[in-house]
């Protein structure tokens, strides 16, 4: 009888040490996931504060298309690819104009900071109206267009 109560204990022991092993390793897998996500956001947050873009005049002619001058005065690089445009006409709500309605020049995908760059956005609508450049890390410039 008393050999019994050894063998329960030794499984109840390894027992254990099995579940103390499981409950460590999640740990340390959940702890690596946290600081994994630390440094991501850290990675953006250093992009977003590296990004920057100044709209130096935004003019229209004929009522189409809006001619933006625009430079990129931060130490980040741009991707034009996803870069996004909303127009807004007061008391309207913003409408996000389609890549095919705008063309920039000179031509290139990235944005070189201190570089500058002209963009046409197609619009035949009424005027004034308010032009937002969205980044993709979400840096924002806004500017008035009056006719």
């Amino acid at each position: 009888m008393a050999f019994a109560s050894i063998i329960g204990s030794a499984i109840g022991i390894i027992l254990l040490i099995v579940t103390a092993y499981v409950l460590v390793g999640g740990v340390l897998t959940t702890t690596q996931i946290a600081m994994n996500a630390q440094s991501d956001m850290t990675a953006v947050h250093m992009k977003m504060m590296g990004t920057a873009i100044t709209i130096d005049s935004a003019s229209v002619e004929n009522s189409t298309p809006i001619v933006l001058q625009m430079r990129n005065t931060g130490s980040e690089p741009i991707d034009l690819s996803n870069f996004n445009v909303f127009l807004q006409v007061p008391g309207a709500a913003p409408v996000l104009i389609p890549n095919g309605s705008i063309s920039i020049s000179p031509d290139s995908k990235q944005w070189r900071p201190t570089a500058e760059l002209t963009m046409n956005v197609t619009y035949a609508g009424t005027y004034p109206v308010i032009v937002q450049l969205t980044t993709e890390n979400g840096f924002s410039a806004i500017t008035k267009v009056t006719p």
